[in-house]
Formats: C-alpha cells, sequence, structure tokens
C-alpha cells in the first residue's frame, strides 16, 4: 500500500506544489512562535534588577558613612559642651595645677639627696591622679552630679594639703638639721 501511495504523491507531486497555504495560517503560526523581543525584555529586566541592588549597596553605603560622621560630630560636641557647661571643672584645675606643680618643684628640691622618697611621693600623687580620672568619668556619664564635681574640687584640695604637709615636714627636718649643726659649731 506504501508503494502506491508513495508513486501516487511522485506522480502528482506538482499538482501539489500549486497550492499556496492561506495567509492566516502564517500568521498563527507566527503567534505561536516564541517572540525574539521578549527576551530582550527578560534581559533588561536582570539589568533593573543588579541596577537596583547596585543602588540599594551605594544607598547603604553612604546612609553608614552619614550615620557615622554624625555620631562623631555629636561626640565632639557633647565633649565640648562638657567642658563649657562646667566652668568649675576649668577653674579649679587651673588654679590647682598651678599650686600643685609650684609645690613639687619646692619638694623635689628637698628630695633631690633622697630619689625612694620623690618615688614614694610620685607613687601617691599617681593614685590621686588615677582617682580622679575615674571621676571625670563618672562625670562624663552624669553631668548634672553635683557631687561628683565636689569630689574632683576635693582631689585637687587633698593633693595640695599632702604636699603642703609632706614640704612642712621637709621644712621642719631641715631646720632642725641647721639648729643641730649650728649647735654643733659652737660647742666645738
Amino acid at each position: 500500500m506504501k508503494d502506491n501511495f508513495e508513486k501516487f504523491v511522485e506522480n502528482h507531486h506538482d499538482e501539489f506544489d500549486v497550492r499556496e497555504p492561506d495567509v492566516d495560517i502564517w500568521d498563527k503560526i507566527e503567534q505561536s512562535l516564541p517572540d525574539e523581543k521578549k527576551k530582550t525584555i527578560r534581559f533588561t529586566s536582570y539589568f533593573r534588577y543588579a541596577a537596583a541592588a547596585v543602588i540599594l549597596l551605594i544607598s547603604g553605603f553612604l546612609i553608614r558613612m552619614y550615620i557615622e560622621s554624625s555620631e562623631k560630630k555629636m561626640r565632639a560636641e557633647t565633649s565640648s559642651e562638657f567642658k563649657i557647661n562646667i566652668p568649675e571643672i576649668s577653674e579649679a584645675e587651673a588654679y590647682y595645677s598651678s599650686q600643685i606643680n609650684e609645690k613639687m618643684d619646692e619638694l623635689f628640691k628637698y628630695t633631690s639627696n633622697d630619689p625612694s622618697l620623690k618615688s614614694d611621693i610620685k607613687s601617691d600623687l599617681l593614685e590621686l591622679d588615677s582617682i580622679y580620672i575615674e571621676l571625670k568619668n563618672d562625670l562624663k556619664d552624669n553631668v548634672a552630679n553635683e557631687e561628683v564635681v565636689q569630689a574632683m574640687i576635693q582631689n585637687y584640695r587633698l593633693k595640695l594639703e599632702i604636699l603642703e604637709d609632706i614640704l612642712s615636714m621637709l621644712e621642719k627636718d631641715k631646720d632642725e638639721k641647721n639648729e643641730n649643726s649650728k649647735i654643733e659649731q659652737y660647742d666645738l
């Protein structure tokens, strides 16, 4: 049977080529084919997603930089406000620092012959300095606390009193030595 069908197709081949398909059929076929425009739309949508991701990353980075710079600015303003708002501390630091430096100079004149006494005095004063630093940190945490301010001033007073006491003892000791040396000179 196939042989007969094949022979028929071969014999009537020219008749089959005469007929043209309908134009509407080609339109239907074109609609069912994948559209090339859709492929470019997919590419552009991926490009849009990538661009959106890059914009988000850059925006996040810029926002982070802005927040960090504003935090630094706030810290700087806070520290400057801290110094401005408490003039008592600034005045006390200036006054007592100059007084303490004068007493230290006098004290080191007396202790030039005794380095162990000099190191003991320095270590005691360093302890007071560390207490003062702790008080200053407490004050930064709680600016309105009058007790901390008074404790800081009291620390300076204590430091100055200690230096004055040591100086008076050293002066007495020196005076006694001078009197003893004068007495010894008269005895001879």
